[in-house]
């Protein structure tokens, strides 16, 4: 071979042996009108971020855009902050005549009335600190239900708050009128129903209430961190119980209750109700006013000489309802209460999830099982269905009676937003709200079958339920999204409220409605004709590297306006350029590495697909190692076929859409070993940041001299073997050049190269010399240009044995060696190098 000419079109010389056509499937290009930057960059493919599902959608921000389950954006509902709301958090609301709201809120025990124009007025506070109950009766009667040392108060026209009725139970959940002057009363922890009436003329007096048992304080480890943002004011920790009550025992279902409920009751008629704005006025203090306890510094009980003697204490206010146990269930709390089409109570329980239906005579069965630790809130639709929202862990069967856990009401084993309101109530504040949940909330449907099926599921906790112009809305947390479900199931995501969770919600017809936030608390006006387009924001794109950012393409009806911004950091901060209009589709924002796109939709437009091209700035590819393999190796491809396409069930047909599916799985080449002498192979590794396909091209040269020849060109995997056995002896170099041409215009392509280790090619066998045969004695030597493998000798010229050489180490490329022999007797000689060359003698004694 010439080495001064070299190859000019591949490795000429390769072995018949050795098949050097190494393919990798690749896809063809695909072209997009791309807009004209600032800066060079390399046409490598380009990359498509499509969102056109729900899921997909979600990911973004919907500031004033509805979501629907099957991937469509359209404009939100009308929102309009009505203002913010001096409370930790707000738990009930009741909407007034003249447009203001009546707010429960919590952890100062505060009624709240909150006009039009977003001003706060105090209406009452009262000394239990926490309000989840509030309800309006036909009449314009006004009911507050207050935890912890639940009571009942009762709010007339222009009056104080009085006493209505004292369960003696913790927590008071739901209150709940019917037409005929009753209110009925859901507490915890002993999970009873009372129903209350109207005091007459007569009524014995009523014995002091059976309180519940004593609850400790909550120690600081059975409390939930303080979440951020929230405004909730510190509140005195509870004395601990003269004697703790024991722990639960294992076997005690954990339980529930998630959020407290807002009322169920409709909103009543508009009336002339006008509550003058009182002082923070704390309950009389007749009313509530507890036994000094001994040991205190209570004044000595004989006065001084000449002292007058004090009046004797007036006597507590008598309450003004009446009320008695309607149901006792086996739970710990009744958490929701509603009527059905029929009159009878409906009951949603925390511990075990139950639904209960407590007909007039008191007596009750379940008609559901949710499989959830609480049902928070049940609603009936004209129809007469059921929905209802089972929120907490899956609960497990149990094949024991559930029991009420004694001693501390706030149990570990209870869901985080019900034990956070439960620490909260008996004082300890660290936690603003309830945090969140990972478990997720199920919203059933139970008809005139009482088959009680699974309507809708979401990784959200459901906090209020209600219907308005026959739809079934659901507001959720932590996130503070509304939803309104079809008939079918089928949920939108309206829109988002400015709060971590939709905590209480007052329709107000006509598909209008007051909701109101907790964490931070705020009140919203919704519904009504949207001045304004919607407004959706796209997730962060990421393109791995730096793009240049094309086309956003969309499927929508109605004209659409586009705006993208760009920056460098994972997050929109104020090092990102500015938010600038697309032109013809085309986003005209800098290179980077992020980007973000605006949607503004116009009332009656819609979007269902967003494509957004972008394309990588090129980066040159990149060789990280070279290496040539021991000579007499080869290495023959073997390129398997593609695996069969997979079967499909429906479910992933459906979920893989219209999008093309990559049925054909290809594997990767493999190499199947081949030996001969003057074999040699290069292996190489190469990567490039963009992803594009690379060509190879392959040189060597002779130690000594500057010029690279060309030994096979436009590889496409990293493997190549050649036949060497023609090349002269000496040392080579071998490079390695790799090109991203197949994906770049020969302006834009990129190459980078290496060279390997110094490859020595050794063509020549070893020398054998017969120095001298003198006594019997025969003396060789053996030489070669590279160094010497093994030296063997045979007597018989059959079994061969290596020989020492005389200075005991064969490690140079020439040896000498001694070997005795009988007179007659012949010696066979076999050298090999490291190159695999081998060459042969022999040595005869005389007789």
């Amino acid at each position: 071979m010439n080495l001064t000419e070299g190859p000019t079109e591949g490795p000429a010389l390769l072995s018949s042996r050795i098949c050097l056509v190494i393919r990798r499937l690749t896809a063809g290009l695909v072209t997009a009108a791309l807009v004209a930057q600032p800066w060079a960059a390399g046409a490598t493919k380009p990359e498509r971020v499509v969102v056109d599902t729900y899921a997909e959608f979600a990911e973004g921000t919907s500031r004033s855009t509805s979501i629907s389950e099957g991937g469509t954006l359209e404009p939100a509902p009308a929102m309009e902050k009505v203002g913010d709301v001096e409370a930790g958090q707000i738990w009930a609301v009741l909407t007034e005549p003249d447009g203001s709201a009546i707010l429960a809120t919590s952890p100062d025990g505060k009624l709240l009335r909150v006009d039009a124009t977003g001003k706060n007025t105090l209406m009452a506070r009262f000394k239990e600190t926490h309000i989840y109950a509030l309800t309006r009766t036909s009449n314009g009667d006004i009911f507050v239900g207050t935890s912890p040392d639940g009571k009942v108060y009762k709010l007339e026209k222009g009056k104080e708050p009085v006493v209505y009725f004292e369960p003696g139970e913790k927590y008071i959940w739901s209150l709940l009128p019917d037409d005929n002057g009753a209110l009925f009363v859901a507490t915890g922890t002993r999970g009873k129903i009372f129903k209350v009436t109207p005091r007459k003329p007569g009524d014995p007096v009523p014995a002091p209430p059976t309180p519940a048992p004593p609850t400790p304080a909550p120690t600081a480890a059975q409390a939930p961190p303080a979440p951020a943002g929230t405004n909730a004011p510190a509140v005195p920790p509870a004395p601990p119980a003269p004697t703790p009550a024991p722990a639960p025992s294992p076997a005690t279902p954990p339980p529930v209750p998630v959020v407290p409920p807002a009322t169920n009751a409709p909103v009543a008629p508009a009336t002339n109700l006008s509550v003058a704005p009182a002082t923070p006025a704390p309950v009389p203090a007749a009313t509530n006013a507890p036994a000094v306890a001994a040991g205190t510094n209570a004044p000595s009980s004989t006065p001084p000489a000449g002292t007058p003697a004090p009046a004797p204490p007036a006597p507590a206010p008598i309450p003004q309802g009446v009320g008695a146990v309607y149901y006792e269930s086996d739970e710990t709390h009744i958490r929701s209460l509603a009527f059905d089409a029929d009159g009878n109570l409906l009951a949603g329980s925390s511990g075990n999830g139950l639904l209960y239906r407590v007909g007039t005579d008191g007596k009750a069965v379940a008609l559901a099982s949710a499989g959830r630790q609480e049902i928070n809130r049940i609603v009936l639709a004209k129809d007469g269905v059921i929905y209802f929202a089972a929120t907490g862990p899956i609960k497990q069967p149990s094949p024991k009676s559930p029991q009420r856990p004694m001693g501390s009401s706030a149990s570990p084993n209870m869901t985080p937003q019900l034990r956070a309101l439960i620490l909260q109530s008996e004082g300890d504040s660290s936690s603003g709200r309830p945090p969140a949940m990972a478990a997720a909330s199920v919203l059933f449907r139970l008809d005139s079958s009482l088959y009680p099926a699974e309507f809708w599921t979401t990784r959200e906790t459901i906090y209020t339920l209600d219907f308005e112009a026959d739809t079934l809305y659901a507001g959720t947390g932590k996130d503070g999204y509304l939803y309104s479900l079809s008939d079918r199931g089928e949920a939108t995501r309206l829109l988002k409220l400015d709060g971590e969770i939709i905590s209480a919600t007052a329709p107000l017809g006509k598909n209008r409605w007051l909701m109101a936030t907790s964490g931070p608390s705020r009140l919203f006006r919704i519904g009504g004709p949207r001045s304004g387009p919607g407004i959706y924001e796209s997730d962060i794109i990421d393109s791995d590297l730096f793009a240049r950012w094309g086309s956003i393409n969309l499927k929508a009806r109605g004209d659409v306006h586009i705006r993208t911004r760009s920056g460098n950091t994972p997050r929109p901060d104020k090092s990102w350029y500015d938010w600038v209009p697309a032109k013809g589709g085309q986003s005209l924002s800098q290179p980077s590495r992020y980007l973000q796109v605006e949607l503004s939709l116009p009332n009656g437009a819609s979007v269902d697909r967003m494509e957004v091209v972008h394309v990588d700035k090129n980066l040159p590819p990149r060789i990280d190692r070279v290496e040539v393999l021991a000579s007499g190796s080869g290495y023959v491809p073997i390129v398997p076929p593609p695996l069969m396409p997979q079967p499909k069930s429906p479910e992933q047909l459906l979920a893989q859409g219209d999008r093309p599916s990559d049925d054909l799985l290809k594997l990767p080449t493999r190499y199947q070993p081949s030996e001969a002498r003057g074999l040699r192979t290069v292996v190489w590794k190469a990567l490039d940041p963009n992803g594009d396909d690379l060509i190879y091209n392959v040189y060597f040269r002779i130690e000594g001299s500057q010029d690279w020849r060309l030994l096979a060109k436009e590889l496409t995997d990293s493997v190549l073997s050649w036949d060497s056995s023609g090349w002269p002896d000496g040392n080579y170099y071998i490079k390695v050049e790799a090109s991203d041409a197949p994906n770049n215009t020969p302006e834009d392509e990129l190459k980078d190269w290496l060279v390997g280790k110094v490859v020595e090619v050794d063509n020549t066998a070893p020398q054998i010399k017969i120095d001298s045969i003198q006594n019997g004695l025969v003396a060789f030597s053996v030489t070669d240009e590279s160094m010497l493998r093994s030296v063997l000798i045979s007597r018989n010229g059959k079994d061969f044995k290596p020989i020492q050489p005389v200075d005991g180490i064969l490690d140079s490329r020439a040896e000498t060696f001694r070997v005795k022999l009988s007179p007659g007797e012949i010696i066979f000689i076999r050298a090999e190098d490291t190159a695999g060359n081998v060459s042969s003698s022999l040595a005869e004694v005389k007789k």
